[in-house]
């Protein structure tokens, strides 16, 4: 199943095929729909800026796969229960509100990068040579094409690139898939990320808005749980 970039939030009842994420209150996430996840590593180049993912293991998963969203389990990225037993408090915090409500519009000459920093995941693909902003303000196909190769790797989807001529998202819809995000260049364990449009279904029922990619907290210190805030960046 191929997801869309943006939908509307959807309830409980929707998904009937794809991949979906149940948020358990005061527990972990609870995956439905989906067989198989994989562990990536950031990669970087030959100047130290992260440029890539590498897959690293794959994971078996089956219908109904619990993952940790505390930080505390021994057999992560599954959950043991020890959010039972440790001090830790995973209620969620972030807003139902629509990506574009609290992105910041950085226009130039041929697309618009949309930027969302309380979905930044400190995975830093964005900040490679001039950064995705730098690249937007410069006219020219190579430039979008920098900017929407640094966009693609963005695990929460903080940003969003838009032709200005056409209004098309450059952001092509993608394979949905569930990935552990391991960080070797800062020596920390990443959040889970979600591609293709995967739905994230809040404890409370409601299903908030679906994105293209998604980045799951799994370190329990975020302050936009579910999503990752960077939190786990020991920097």
């Amino acid at each position: 199943m191929r997801g869309a970039t943006v939908t509307d939030p959807k309830p409980l009842s929707a998904p009937t095929e794809g991949i979906y994420v149940q948020v358990v209150e005061n527990g972990p996430y609870r995956v439905l729909g989906a067989t198989s996840g994989a562990v990536v590593e950031i990669v970087g180049n030959a100047a130290g800026e992260s440029w890539d993912y590498a897959t690293r293991d794959a994971i078996a998963l089956r219908d109904g796969s619990e993952l940790c969203r505390c930080g505390h389990s021994q057999i992560k990225p599954l959950c043991d229960n020890s959010h039972e037993q440790v001090d830790v408090d995973v209620t969620e915090t972030a807003t139902a509100a629509p990506y574009r409500d609290r992105a910041e519009a950085n226009g130039g000459p041929d697309a618009t990068l949309y930027d969302n920093s309380s979905l930044c995941a400190h995975a830093r693909f964005c900040d490679a040579g001039l950064e995705a902003w730098g690249e937007v303000e410069i006219a020219g196909a190579e430039h979008v094409a920098a900017a929407a190769r640094m966009v693609a790797r963005c695990p929460g989807g903080r940003l969003t690139l838009i032709d200005n001529e056409s209004g098309r998202d450059l952001d092509e819809p993608e394979e949905q898939s569930i990935s552990f995000i391991e960080d070797p260049m800062i020596g920390a364990s990443g959040p889970i990320m979600l591609r293709g449009g995967i739905t994230v279904i809040g404890a409370n029922g409601d299903a908030y808005e679906v994105r293209n990619r998604q980045a799951l907290c799994r370190c329990g210190r975020s302050s936009n749980k579910p999503f990752c805030d960077g939190s786990h960046d020991p920097r």
